[in-house]
């Protein structure tokens, strides 16, 4: 196995024939050491890399999701003062006597 030089980000290459040996415990190291490896076959290379966690939009809600909580929660409540914003304002803005 090579190790990249310093002046270049930090990762491993490794042959092809080596990664198709035993992927698992590459892959466990990778996770470990969180460096990228590049796996080399027939003159391309390929960076092999722990990919960042799912977004929340990539993952289904479930019925233990907290978000079950907000269901229901709006009510039909009559307005409040800030329905009358226009009215305060109007009066603050007309000239007093």
């Amino acid at each position: 196995m090579q190790k990249a030089s310093a002046a270049q980000p930090t990762h491993t290459t490794i042959p092809f024939e080596e990664f198709v040996r035993d992927p698992a415990a590459i892959l466990d190291r990778l996770t470990i050491q969180g460096e990228p490896v590049i796996v080399e076959r027939s003159g391309t290379r390929y960076q092999v890399a722990v990919a960042p966690p799912a977004h929340r939009e990539d993952q289904p809600l479930t019925r233990d999701d907290p978000l079950w909580e907000l269901v229901g929660s709006a009510t039909d409540a009559p307005p409040t003062d800030a329905a009358k914003k226009h009215e305060y304002l109007a009066e603050a803005y007309t000239p007093q006597p």
